[in-house]
């Protein structure tokens, strides 16, 4: 049995060069949800074209539900927008001229999983928007993308006044969170926001006699995000804005938090609730949608008087270029600079991954002619997901590569001529495949090919399930030899805070002599934080001496980024000591404290540092060890 052409629809077929693997992986499953369903993409356009696309939405109204643009100078040579639109507009959009790239912009649906935060929740069917008519008139504006918000907090309290300084929460899942009488942010179209008007009116009906219940109010918001004692948008929050937190290393002996008076612990805050599938199962192209769209929301939240907006964003993906060509991070760089053009600075704070041990990237080559190499991927057994890998190949490595899939035929996709883009692959057969291939050449002149493993657990009813085992991936040159490496990494699998495990991380394993293939954590930071003016975070590991201290074992490191640059741009604490994984931080409850580990609780440190400052700078006196490229940060409070 071999290799079939996937069943792309005729349209996709005729432009899948301006399609993304994510978008093209997606329709060889077919249009999700059938004709009617209008998924979320993003889109790429040349900038003079923007009459032609407005006429386009015009003309074609029924068949387009929303479109956001996201903000770019006047001088851009490009447009980006997030969108939800019908595959019949679809059809016709990207059969323009000046349409560039369309990527795909959904997460994986899968069955839900029942649990206390979905007790209750109904579909977001408001009939009108929610406009922003109340913007923050600060000087500092914080923002966070994670899920979780406990607005109640005392930490997030205005004082003797009372209230909350949370601005706003947009919680973008499909079946929300707060009350359905509430409506979605104005010109997004989906989810639902909860004003600091909403917000504080559940904090007054949740007071009596002068003494207020935080569970209470929770519960008056329907607010079922927070249902549990610990969520990574608590802990995270705390660390990034807390009015009484600094990190143990700061504190004499004993511990404990101290009130703060810098400039994030009176900051208005602004947070935007990921969809619960995003921390349920690898997201692929999903959170780079929910991100762009949460970037532009909470900008639109600042006021006149606002000149620094600093934001932490705690989820992204291991794929991509790794070189910040993908539409995401260029995006992300317009919409940066179309704010530093409103004389405001906007800074992105990621963390760098968890991944370094994971084995999730892998370097091939470079070869001598006719040489070959190989690896294995292994996909394990229970995932309720898809998996995917990338194979990243420069347009200077002229390679044959054969991927070969447990129980399936090779499939060999030949670069020693130049590369063009071709229609999806699908084993075993194109109506319930197994296995999917898709090539193109992406906007760096590399080309891409994407692998993708279907479930290898069964958990609905007409969904394909793939065998777990190894992939055999072999690379062969050409007549010439490959000057360039290939580069592999595979998706993100794991489990988040306060969410069911659903997938597991699959891993690159080496079968070729280490001097021409090479797994290891040198290429496994975020392959959402590689763009400019994207602060990336790693974690270090404190002590007493400053000799001891150590780059924690997992904190990801990436690729060089021109003679000088690396990845992450700095050091945050992220665990206190060998024997005290991790870093003090809030729960959901003014009485609780939780303990939790990794670069997640180093970014907002940064985040905190940039709110304070405008900008990052080593604060450690003394030599640094060697192993650290950038620099070291700790929080240190006034």
């Amino acid at each position: 049995m071999t290799w079939v052409d996937a069943a792309l629809p005729a349209w996709a077929r005729a432009h899948v060069h301006k399609l993304d693997t994510q978008m093209a992986l997606a329709l060889a499953q077919g249009w999700p949800g059938g004709p009617l369903l209008r998924p979320h993409l993003m889109l790429e356009i040349v900038a003079t074209a923007f009459h032609d696309f407005d006429q386009l939405l015009a003309t074609h109204a029924a068949h387009v539900d929303r479109v956001t643009e996201i903000p770019t100078p006047d001088d851009s040579e490009r447009r980006f927008y997030t969108a939800q639109l019908a595959e019949a507009f679809v059809a016709v959009l990207v059969a323009q001229d000046w349409v560039v790239q369309i990527a795909w912009g959904e997460s994986e649906r899968l069955p839900r999983v029942p649990d206390r935060s979905l007790r209750g929740k109904r579909a977001s069917v408001q009939a009108a928007p929610i406009p922003l008519s109340n913007r923050v008139d600060s000087e500092v504006l914080i923002g966070i993308i994670d899920h979780g918000c406990p607005f109640a907090h005392r930490g997030y309290r205005r004082g003797a006044a009372g209230g909350t300084r949370v601005h706003a929460i947009w919680d973008q899942d499909a079946l929300p969170d707060f009350p359905t009488a509430l409506g979605f942010p104005q010109g997004f179209g989906y989810g639902r926001i909860a004003t600091n008007a909403d917000l504080d009116g559940w904090m007054a009906a949740s007071t009596r006699a002068g003494r207020f219940d935080e569970a209470a109010c929770y519960r008056h918001a329907e607010y079922g995000a927070v249902d549990t004692a610990l969520t990574h948008g608590s802990h995270t929050l705390g660390v990034l804005a807390g009015a009484s937190w600094s990190p143990s290393l700061e504190q004499p002996p004993g511990g404990g938090f101290r009130r703060v008076g810098d400039k994030a612990a009176t900051a208005d805050i602004v947070f935007v609730q990921l969809p619960r599938i995003i921390l349920e199962a690898p997201s692929l192209g999903g959170d780079h949608r929910c991100i762009l769209d949460g970037l532009r929301f909470i900008v639109d939240c600042a006021g006149d008087k606002v000149r620094r907006i600093v934001v932490v964003v705690d989820y992204g993906s291991n794929l991509g270029p790794h070189d910040a060509s993908s539409l995401f991070e260029r995006a992300v760089a317009a919409l940066v600079d179309e704010v530093e053009d409103r004389g405001k600075q906007l800074d992105i704070v990621f963390p760098a991954g968890n991944s370094f041990a994971d084995r999730v990237h892998a370097v091939v080559g470079p070869l001598a002619a006719h040489e070959t190499a190989g690896l294995q991927w292994r996909v394990d057994a229970g995932s309720e997901t898809r998996t995917d890998a990338e194979i990243w190949v420069s347009v200077h490595s002229r390679c044959t590569v054969t991927v070969t899939p447990p129980r399936a035929a090779p499939f060999v996709l030949d670069l020693t001529t130049v590369p063009v883009a071709m229609p999806v692959a699908a084993w075993p057969d194109a109506a319930r495949p197994q296995f999917l291939v898709a090539t193109r050449t992406a906007p760096n002149g590399q080309t891409v090919l994407a692998l993708r493993c279907a479930a290898t657990d069964a958990t609905q009813a007409g969904v394909p399930v793939a065998p777990a085992g190894r992939w055999d991936i072999a690379f062969e040159a050409g007549a010439s030899a490959t000057t360039r490496p290939v580069n592999v990494y595979v998706c993100w699998g794991g489990h988040n805070i306060g969410f069911p495990r659903r997938t597991s991380q699959s891993q690159l394993l080496r079968v070729s002599d280490p001097l021409k293939v090479v797994v290891d954590g040198m290429g496994t930071v975020l392959g959402s934080a590689c763009g400019r003016n994207i602060h990336v975070i790693g974690g270090f590991r404190g002590s007493v001496s400053v000799q001891r201290i150590r780059r924690a074992a997992y904190s990801a490191r990436g690729p060089k980024r021109g003679a000088t640059a690396g990845l992450p741009d700095f050091l945050a604490l992220s665990d206190e000591s060998a024997a005290l994984p991790g870093v003090l931080g809030y729960g959901t409850g003014s009485a609780v404290t939780a303990r939790v580990w990794g670069t997640s609780v180093a970014a907002p440190q940064a985040a905190r540092e940039l709110a304070e400052h405008g900008g990052l700078a080593n604060q450690l006196a003394g030599p640094l060890p060697p192993e650290f490229d950038g620099g070291l940060l700790r929080y240190r409070p006034v």
